[in-house]
């Protein structure tokens, strides 16, 4: 026996669901939004009876999955991020004036390397990330740096505890 496809949603309630999701999950806001002249009570009602509808609550699954396949980031990505800020050029944001170019003409060589943009009274404020540290992580994710040291500590506390006290201890 075939299992049944769920039917497909309506426009609204599509967009009530995208919505929900959109709002951290709060379906009478959504509701709300999705259908201006409902009262507060009705939305609440509405709003939890949309999401017992099998076939919203399919599709609320199917785009919650899809936003963990578009966030999740793999070793090899975060390498690569951080590959570029070790090897970024944050001067290519400059003229040769040393003046800071408009940010729409910055190359990608010098947008990795920018941690955050923010004005001052006394002109714009780049702060970069920290290249040092991007090459350390390289080193280490290539095996040519270690982060852990392993150290090896032998005391007898048993001769400690047995042993005479040192001369001159005499209290």
């Amino acid at each position: 026996m075939a299992t049944k496809k769920p039917a497909p949603l309506s426009q609204l309630d599509e967009l009530f669901c995208l919505t929900y999701l959109k709002n951290g999950e709060n379906a009478k806001r959504a509701y709300m939004e999705t259908h201006p002249r409902a009262q507060e009570r009705t939305a609440e009602v509405e709003g939890s009876k949309l999401l017992r509808k099998p076939e919203v609550a399919a599709f609320i699954d199917k785009e919650r999955e899809a936003r963990k396949k578009r966030l999740r980031m793999d070793g090899d990505e975060a390498l690569e991020a951080i590959t570029r800020i070790a090897r970024g050029f944050p001067r290519a944001a400059l003229y040769e004036n040393n003046r800071l170019k408009p940010i729409d003409q910055w190359p990608d060589e010098a947008f990795d390397c920018v941690k955050s943009i923010k004005p001052t009274p006394f002109g714009t404020a780049v702060t970069f990330h920290d290249k040092l540290r991007a090459r350390e992580l390289m080193a280490v994710a290539g095996g040519k740096l270690r982060t852990k040291v392993d150290h090896l500590h032998a005391f007898d506390h048993a001769a400690y505890l047995g042993a005479e006290p040192p001369e001159g201890d005499d209290e």
